[in-house]
């Protein structure tokens, strides 16, 4: 590092090196005035503890933050401050300088403001608990205008004490050891000064932590593997926080090109992996159930993403600018898309929505230029602002229900005032109605309970195809006669007049058929009113789980006295009727305490929930 002239401005930076030797001894304490390099002069340091604040709000894991004042003078004009670094030791020269070259990136994307010297320089270091007790190492940075390095001194603070801060010399070098000539080597009469070896492509360069339980290794070749239980720690920006960007080996960054993240984590953070413009593979494990805002933005390298089978949620922007990724294939698990989830990521050419969503957000495929074709399913309500903005390429949209049902959608054509972009596409596409949005098997989690409920004899043979489009009332009454007949061992027709009901020929102006009146003779299915049963209508998660509940008492089931946690079902119609289904184990929620009694019913979700409930009666 070349010092600049000193008319060019300044600025310091702080980094935080940690340690966990003692407070150094008198020897190793030197003025303030030696210790400066290169002019940059540091007058005495004062810290104290907190246990809240900046430091604690923007670093997740932090149990408090060290507030500290030093004042800097030089010969220019102007100073910075910013957390940089981190070091297991007093740091060498060596050392200093390989850190400086991974932190200058860093600075230069900070947006620094400069200040004018002499300045009491004011910086909120965050500690973690396992820092408490330990000295953490704090390096004044030198830097000019141009993000040059000038000169840099060193302070020692206690982490969880206040006090005035020890400022110390870089840690001496320390000399290789001299290789000793053997009788199978002997030595060289002018030995040649060797150039050290580099690290080899799988030596662990770097480690940290990034969750409470979620720990992290950098290899030389630039595999990132995360292992671990539970969540990681969200970050609230791009990378400024992120110990595993900064990782260098003999002055040069290592640059993350794979991740690999092991069974046990559940929840990818917020901006954990952004702007990896190397990485170009990772893997995540079924145990993730949620992918934070802003998590993969802008891995413009990234060509292939397999998301996990137990998907939940997705963030805000949590893969904008992945312009690499030609395929999306968002699990059927997921229920939740953020805004601006998939923003340009140009090469995408086909995406399928998953049917538990219920709305396509604002933005979620805005500018996918290479879009040409999306599944949509029966379940979607609502399409935000700018959802398909600017994918000028989408030719098929392939809808899973009626055209009277897409005709329902909330789509919100608003025109973005810049670019002049809007919904407007989907006034021009090809939409397909009643498209499958796959084969006629089965997704792979209902598969063995959708064969096992066929072979049982519960599912009509029209509701043995287009497993992921919509089902219908007509067709869920049909199943639950069949239901009622192999937990009876019954014909309807006797069951019936064991209860002593009979069907009603004239209860519904649209439909005569058999299933339907014998469905609602015994108290299982009702009309939609005005003398309408609606066949053909959908059905949500709430009304088949009253429809369970319906059929368990008329096969004699006490339902009475079960509960349930859900928050989003108070005040709904529904919520008496969920307790025994749920604790019979037939109907689940969605997650964080959730049951989504809205959201739309596909046939696979209703031929796999009548035959649990067929499986609860035999017990």
């Amino acid at each position: 590092m070349k010092p600049t002239a000193w008319r060019k401005m300044f600025a310091f930076v702080v980094a935080i090196l940690m340690t966990m030797t003692l407070l150094p001894t008198a020897a190793r304490a030197e003025s303030a005035a030696t210790v400066a390099k290169n002019a940059l002069q540091i007058s005495e340091v004062t810290y104290t503890y907190a246990t809240e604040g900046l430091g604690v709000d923007r670093n997740p894991g932090a149990v408090g933050e060290i507030r500290f004042r030093a004042t800097i003078t030089g010969p220019a004009n102007v100073v910075n401050g910013a957390v940089v670094s981190r070091s297991a030791a007093i740091p060498t020269e060596k050392k200093i300088y390989s850190m400086i070259e991974s932190a200058l990136p860093r600075i230069k994307a900070s947006n620094w403001e400069p200040e004018r010297l002499p300045v009491d320089a004011y910086e909120n270091l965050p500690v973690r608990s396992e820092d408490l007790g330990k000295t953490l190492y704090v390096l004044f940075l030198g830097i000019d205008g141009d993000c040059n390095t000038v000169g840099y001194g060193i302070a020692a603070v206690k982490a969880g004490e206040s006090g005035t801060a020890v400022l110390v010399q870089p840690a001496a070098e320390q000399p290789a050891e001299e290789e000793k000539p053997t009788a199978e080597s002997p030595a060289a009469e002018t030995p040649a000064a060797e150039t050290p070896a580099p690290a080899s492509s799988s030596e662990i360069v770097g480690s940290g932590q990034m969750g409470d339980n979620v720990y992290w290794t950098l290899s030389a070749d630039g595999v990132l593997t995360v292992s671990g239980k539970g969540p990681t720690w969200n970050y609230e920006d791009l990378y400024t926080n992120h110990d595993w960007y900064w990782v260098s080996v003999d002055n040069k960054s290592v640059k993350i090109k794979s991740i690999e993240i092991g069974d046990g984590i559940t929840s990818l953070g917020d901006c954990l992996f952004a702007e990896l413009k190397e990485l170009t593979n990772v893997k995540i494990p079924d145990s993730v159930t949620n992918i934070g805002s802003n998590t993969f933005r802008g891995c413009s390298s990234l060509t292939e993403l397999k998301l996990p089978s137990n998907l939940k949620s997705i963030g805000n922007f949590a893969f904008k600018n992945c312009s690499r990724l030609t395929e999306i294939k968002i699990p059927d698990s997921v229920t939740e898309i953020g805004l601006c989830a998939f923003n340009y990521c140009k090469s995408v050419t086909s995406v399928s929505f998953p049917d538990r969503l219920r709305t396509i957000e604002g933005g979620v495929l805005w500018n996918c230029v290479g879009l040409k074709k999306v599944d949509i399913p029966v379940s979607i309500t609502k399409i935000g602002e700018f959802a398909f903005a600017g994918c000028n390429s989408l030719c098929d949209v392939y809808y899973a229900g009626a055209e009277v049902q897409w005709r329902k959608i909330q789509i919100d054509y608003s025109v973005d005032p810049l670019s002049g972009s809007s919904n407007a596409i989907l006034s021009s596409v090809n939409i397909h109605y009643n498209a499958s949005t796959t084969t006629d098997e089965p997704s792979a989690w209902a598969k063995t309970e959708v064969q096992s409920a066929v072979a049982a004899g519960l599912v009509p043979a029209s509701l043995q195809q287009n497993y992921m489009g919509p089902v219908s009332r007509g067709e869920v009454a049909q199943m639950f006669i069949n239901l009622v007949e192999k937990s009876s061992g019954k014909d309807v027709d006797v069951f019936m007049s064991e209860k002593g009901v009979n069907a009603n020929t004239s209860a519904f102006s649209d439909t005569s058929d058999k299933a339907v009146l014998a469905a609602n003779a015994l108290g299982i299915i009702n009309g939609v009113g005005s003398g309408k049963f609606d066949p053909n209508g959908t059905l949500t998660r709430a009304q088949i789980a009253a429809i369970i509940n319906r059929a368990a008492r008329t096969l004699g089931v006490d339902t009475s006295g079960y509960t349930h946690s859900f928050t989003d079902v108070q005040g709904h119609w529904a919520g008496a009727e969920l307790g025994w289904p749920v604790s019979a184990g037939i109907i689940n929620g969605v997650g964080d305490n959730k049951f989504d009694p809205d959201a739309k019913l596909t046939t696979e979700q209703a031929v796999a929930i009548t035959y649990r409930a067929l499986n609860a009666l035999k017990k």
